[in-house]
């Protein structure tokens, strides 16, 4: 059995237990984003870079736990509390990093030893549908 199969299977089982379809949301955008360990990790070594302009307060695990579990920036933004400014600028690096822009990543700040984990990280939460309709312009 592979893990989407077993992973909507439970969804239903949720779904029917709790009335709603919220569960499966949830689970399944866990298992599109990358795991928290790893994004405690990747922040935790580039914490000059993205806290506190980009991903807002909060220690590396905080931060991870918020970007694999909110649905989408707007909730990131409001449990984290990033105001206007990081939130766009959050917008802005994911932005960057989802289309490869390297260069533009730099002249933000973002160290060159950090671009691979951020296109790889940041591509798939926004794969996952973080961004929603948002963009940074």
């Amino acid at each position: 059995m592979n893990v989407r199969n077993l992973i909507s299977g439970l969804a239903l089982l949720f779904a029917l237990l709790a009335g709603s379809a919220t569960c499966y949301r949830q689970l399944v955008r866990k298992e599109d984003r990358p795991a928290s360990i790893i994004l405690k990790s990747f922040i935790a070594r580039f914490h000059n870079w993205l806290i506190p302009n980009i991903l807002g307060e909060g220690t590396p695990e905080e931060l991870a736990k918020q970007l694999t579990e909110q649905l989408n920036v707007r909730d990131y933004a409001s449990a984290v509390g990033l105001n206007k400014q990081q939130l766009r600028k959050l917008v802005l690096v994911m932005e960057y990093a989802r289309d490869g822009r390297i260069l533009d990543l730099i002249l933000d700040g973002m160290p060159e030893e950090a671009y691979r984990e951020a296109y790889a990280l940041f591509g798939r939460i926004v794969e996952s549908g973080f961004l929603g309709s948002e963009t940074a312009n």
